[in-house]
């Protein structure tokens, strides 16, 4: 934890950020496959995804400590998932910024404001559910081309103000426990074998 903060990205700081971006995102699409097959699991996506992924958002900020990749992960990603709704996009760049933001105030040290950030990189994600609960028919019209229609009906039987609230509590939870299992491996595991300090 000796290295200060800084404001310019390294090369090393680009490798790391795109080696651990490229495992956040296999962790997004892999849930995201699990999602297209099972449409609950598809709402449980997020908060899977959350749980899995705060050791790898807590060795991003502890190997760069730099502005920056937590923005272009986020950003990278929307563009990648941006197929399934153009939305992601602006949820992507929303959450990136704040969670940046949140890096930042805490000096990239701040266990409280590194939490934040997690919880709004987390929510980036939330974009690809924005059609199906602001525009439900035109989502579930446009998706009847490529998606098998029994799985679009259980996926429209569940879509409620109520299971949006539950989405959105499932991944402000699978956060902060995503989170608090990447401090302590980090602690634990990471700091012993030398990989962060």
């Amino acid at each position: 934890m000796s290295r200060e903060v800084s404001t310019r990205l390294g090369m090393k700081d680009i490798i790391v950020a795109s080696v651990l971006g490229v495992v956040c995102i296999a962790i997004r699409f892999l849930f995201m496959i699990l999602g297209g097959i099972i449409p609950m699991a598809w709402f449980a996506s997020h908060m899977l995804g959350a749980l899995v992924m705060g050791p790898v958002f807590m060795l991003i900020v502890t190997k760069t400590k730099t502005t920056g990749p937590i923005f272009i992960i986020s950003v990278i990603t929307g563009i990648i998932f941006i197929t399934s709704s153009v939305s992601i996009i602006i949820s992507e760049i929303i959450g990136g910024i704040l969670a940046e933001v949140m890096l930042r105030i805490g000096g990239f040290r701040k266990k409280f404001w590194i939490m934040m950030g997690y919880i709004f990189f987390s929510f980036g994600f939330i974009g690809d559910f924005y059609q199906l609960w602001f525009n439900k028919e035109a989502f579930l019209e446009y998706s009847a081309k490529f998606m098998n229609q029994d799985y679009l009906n259980a996926l429209s039987s569940v879509v409620s103000t109520q299971s949006a609230v539950l989405i959105i509590l499932s991944i402000f939870v699978g956060a902060i426990i995503g989170g608090l299992f990447g401090f302590k491996l980090m602690r634990k595991h990471f700091v012993k074998v030398g990989i962060a300090r």
